[in-house]
């Protein structure tokens, strides 16, 4: 180490230093030597200076938000005959009783006044509202869109775990469990909440058409 060695002339350009000429050649490496350790770390040490939470906080939005651009387009494009509703995970589970276990949340009460795709681009996805009238069709492309909700949901959960890695410690957890709690599973809730009863609606009208023929 530059401190701990001893002081000795030094050769320079065919001739020797004296010991205060080293000596001041030696200050000068100590000094550059320290420079370096306060830029980069060395050996693993990590940076001392990080990125305050407003940043990190502004990053994770603009994460969450690529999130939602991503999983919307995905969404639109891909088709919706690869969900079956008579499937895992689409089925509803026999604790779920056929859906009525979400009542005990009052699910019926606040699900109409959460946020809704179909309304804000009723252009690009059909409307969550059963109408007057529906047919066999109308009602399979309901099922269908709830089934792809749900995954879209489950996935974004997955993917949102991301924000930890943005922002680690409690203001990431903190910031994800709202993301992932309000963002994400209230609407997977919605979907295996309306799924029964859309699938009873279509499954008894196509037992009628069966019996009419």
């Amino acid at each position: 180490a530059f401190g701990t060695a001893q002081i000795q002339s030094l050769p320079s350009q065919g001739r020797w230093l004296g010991e205060a000429e080293t000596e001041r050649s030696q200050q000068i490496c100590d000094n550059l030597s320290v420079s370096l350790r306060l830029t980069a770390p060395l050996g693993g040490e990590p940076f001392r200076r990080q990125k305050g939470a407003p940043m990190r906080f502004i990053y994770c939005l603009c994460y969450a938000a690529g999130l939602g651009v991503v999983s919307f387009v995905l969404g639109r494009l891909v088709p919706k005959e690869w969900f079956d509703y008579t499937r895992f995970p689409y089925r509803s589970f026999a604790f779920e009783k056929g859906g009525k276990i979400y009542e005990a949340i009052g699910i019926a009460k606040w699900q109409s006044r959460v946020p809704d795709m179909s309304r804000i681009f009723p252009k690009l996805m059909p409307a969550k509202k059963i109408p007057a009238r529906p047919d066999e069709q109308t009602l399979l492309v309901m099922i269908r869109e709830t089934c792809a909700a749900e995954a879209t949901h489950a996935l974004l959960i997955l993917a949102g775990l991301g924000l930890l890695a943005i922002w680690p410690g409690a203001g990431g957890i903190l910031l994800y469990l709202i993301y992932a709690i309000f963002g994400n599973l209230v609407f997977l809730i919605i979907q295996r909440y309306n799924r029964p009863r859309l699938v009873r609606l279509y499954e008894r009208m196509c037992a009628k058409r069966s019996k009419e023929a």
